[in-house]
């Protein structure tokens, strides 16, 4: 996943949960402005520790997976059957 990717993730997930922009940024004590930013993939300059916040009040993490370890397409079609 590619830094821009894990704000299109998080909007995700905060959606799916019913969760408006406002309660998540009042959770990881930034501004919704930032988070709206972030979500839209406008921003890389977010603290790791309001990430971390963000991603706790949503029930997430991140994992780190080197490139080489990445699915391939016929990978990803195994899953999604």
């Amino acid at each position: 996943m590619k830094f821009w990717e894990i704000g299109e993730k998080i909007r995700q997930s905060r959606k799916s949960k019913k969760i408006t922009q406002q309660q998540l940024a009042d959770e990881a004590e930034i501004s919704r402005v930032t988070l709206s930013k972030l979500e839209r993939g406008y921003i890389t300059e977010v603290s790791v520790a309001a990430l971390i916040k963000i991603l706790n009040a949503l029930s997430q993490e991140i994992d780190i997976i080197p490139e080489d370890k990445l699915p391939t397409l016929d990978d990803l079609k195994k899953d999604a059957e």
